[in-house]
């Protein structure tokens, strides 16, 4: 756990280097959990305020479900539909990645400051997708990172019927 902090910031930072290290090492599930549940709190405060514990777990409840259909959505996706060449991955190695991918939602949290706030949250939302292309450019083996943003869009529409039905 040590590395955890480094590989954080280095996932904030779009380093695709730190994802195809944590595809390749099953050892970082756990990181990439406790990534994906810092941002899970982050996004729950920035949207709603200070929340009870109540909602707390309810929320982090959703982020983690959320996590395991869009990592599954993505798995499907990109395995079949839209298959590179080289492409080679396992749900396990996509779980890992988009876990550290989900790291730039922690700047949500600055959604609580009123006027500005609204800015932030959309911005943190939007580096995690840029962070998820990198991901899944990666863990997909894709030659450009073109074919990483298809499997977004193509799992965006399923993703949000699945939650409506869901959650």
């Amino acid at each position: 756990m040590e590395e955890l902090l480094p590989r954080f910031l280095r996932a904030i930072t779009l380093r695709s280097d730190l994802y195809e290290e944590v595809e390749r090492d099953p050892n970082t599930l756990t990181q990439a959990l406790v990534v994906l549940v810092w941002s899970g709190l982050a996004r729950g405060v920035g949207r709603f305020g200070p929340l009870d514990f109540g909602d707390i777990f309810r929320g982090l409840g959703i982020s983690i479900g959320s996590y395991v259909i869009w990592a599954a959505l993505a798995y499907g996706i990109g395995t079949t539909i839209l298959k590179g060449r080289n492409t080679q991955t396992s749900f396990g190695e996509l779980l890992r990645v988009l876990g550290f991918a989900s790291a730039p939602g922690v700047f949500c949290l600055f959604g609580i400051f009123p006027f500005v706030g609204v800015l932030f949250y959309l911005g943190g939302t939007l580096w995690m997708i840029l962070a998820m292309v990198v991901a899944l450019r990666q863990a997909l083996d894709y030659e450009n990172t073109y074919q990483a943003a298809l499997v977004i869009m193509a799992g965006f529409i399923p993703y949000l019927m699945l939650m409506k039905l869901i959650f």
